[in-house]
């Protein structure tokens, strides 16, 4: 079972899990509108974008540029999700306008 970080709280995850359900065995819901566990992805709302990034072996971490859809993005070992950041924060505030 992969460990995953979602927000500096470390977790095992199924290697099928996406963020959204690995986020939520950390105790953390991403919002999301379109994606349904027992259907097919669209990512098409937007309202689960997050920041990725991955623990390497050295320790150090390395983000991803950009937010993600965290329905559509599976996890592995030394993925590390971000749901409270100001640029989630904001993304999510947009979405909602």
């Amino acid at each position: 079972m992969p460990k995953v970080i979602v927000n500096d709280i470390e977790v095992e995850a199924d290697p099928k899990d996406n963020c959204i359900l690995a986020a939520r065995k950390a105790g953390v819901e991403i919002p999301h509108y379109c994606w349904h566990e027992a259907l097919s992805v669209v990512a098409s709302c937007r309202m689960c974008l997050v920041e990725v990034g991955e623990k390497k072996p050295d320790g150090s971490v390395v983000m991803g540029p950009k937010l993600v859809p965290g329905c559509q993005t599976p996890i592995k070992e030394g993925t590390i999700i971000k749901t409270d950041t100001p640029k989630v924060k904001t993304s999510q505030a947009l979405t909602l306008e």
